[in-house]
């Protein structure tokens, strides 16, 4: 439970995407409710490590759109809490959790707020948000609709989090659900995307729609050579 006074006063360091609009729109909305919000904006490459030896005395640390790996000793010098938002739901921890929603064909996909520590996507889950996604859905598709209800779930966590017992109540509510083993990796997903040539159909299209996005493309490799998919 917090019991914060003047909660406007509170330090928060937040975390997100450079270029991002949504990271610009979470920071915008702190920004409205806490008088000290620093804003650390990075390119979103996996595995990007930080060193916070120059920031102390701050109560919040909040991850939002980054792949930025934050230390242990960093992550226990908030005073109150660490809160990420993972964009995807506990069965797919890590990277490319979107992708293999539709590998899988699941008919949801969800945002993850959870406490942080010195793990990926390990943390005491504190909130859900589920949203049905079509049969035919593609990764760009499923991208735009999942940033939507990402920064809907960081508006509605964050409005809420000062609330009496809403984190202990929130954590007994989804406490039946558990972070599926270690986190994911990108290479894991890349994998994916290299097609055989037995391949059938219906596959095919699948891993086109899962894998299929900006730079990263399906091909298949035949005679040492590469062809990429145009996609």
């Amino acid at each position: 439970m917090l019991s914060v006074n003047n909660k406007k006063n509170l330090k928060i360091i937040f975390f997100g995407e450079k270029n991002n609009l949504n990271s610009i729109k979470a920071v915008n909305f702190l920004k409205k409710k806490f008088k000290k919000v620093i804003t650390i904006l990075e390119e979103n490459k996996i595995g990007t490590k930080f060193n916070g030896s120059k920031y102390n005395n701050f109560d919040i640390i909040l991850t939002y759109r980054t792949k930025i790996i934050l230390p242990k000793t960093f992550i226990k010098k908030a005073r109150l809490f660490a809160i990420n938002f993972h964009n995807s739901l506990p069965k797919y921890p890590g990277s490319g959790g979107l992708s293999w929603s539709i590998v899988n064909e699941d008919i949801e996909a969800g945002i993850t707020a959870h406490f942080l520590n010195e793990k990926i996507d390990n943390g005491k889950i504190i909130y859900i948000k589920k949203f049905k996604i079509s049969k035919n859905i593609d990764i760009n598709k499923l991208t735009l609709k999942s940033e939507k209800k990402h920064l809907q779930t960081f508006y509605y966590v964050m409005e809420n989090i000062f609330i009496e017992k809403w984190i202990n109540t929130n954590i007994k509510k989804f406490s039946s659900y558990f972070w599926n083993g270690k986190a994911k990796k990108i290479s894991l997903l890349n994998k994916k995307r290299i097609i055989s040539i037995k391949i059938k159909k219906k596959s095919l299209e699948n891993i086109i729609r899962a894998t299929c996005y900006k730079k990263y493309k399906p091909y298949i490799k035949l005679f040492g050579y590469k062809f990429e998919l145009k996609c």
